[in-house]
């Protein structure tokens, strides 16, 4: 009988080694989804390098009405893809280019455009050691 019970406990610790050298390590970055719906097998797709996947997550984090973390992710996914040369990726940036002109459009950062309308005498916020860090 103890031979029987040290044998089963050898066998259960082979498999949990075994299942730890077989198995891949969990990603550190977290499953994203919007309105309900798991994407995570289309995000691991995604982070492994397919570019369709990552046109697919990109266009649907940002077109499903997810917050903002999720609308940036899908952006970086999107530019991934582009600059991969995805035909998609890129019309659909110069869509999202041409519906929102005004983003990352201004020459100064708004903290800079912020200091200048708070402070009068301050003439270039950005010569203020530290101010916008």
């Amino acid at each position: 009988m103890r031979r029987y019970l040290t044998a089963l406990f050898a066998m259960l610790a082979a498999v949990f080694v075994v299942a730890a050298v077989v198995m891949p390590p969990v990603g550190d970055t977290e499953p994203l989804s919007c309105n309900g719906v798991a994407d995570y097998p289309v995000q691991r797709l995604a982070d492994k390098g397919d570019v369709g996947a990552m046109t697919f997550l990109g266009q649907q984090l940002i077109d499903d009405g997810c917050d903002g973390h999720a609308q940036i992710v899908g952006m970086q996914y999107l530019q991934r893809a582009a600059v991969a040369g995805h035909g998609p990726a890129q019309s659909i940036l110069i869509t999202q280019q041409d519906q929102h002109p005004d983003v990352h459009s201004s020459p100064i950062s708004a903290c800079a455009a912020l200091l200048a309308m708070v402070l009068p005498g301050v003439d270039d916020p950005h010569l203020m050691p530290g101010s916008c860090d």
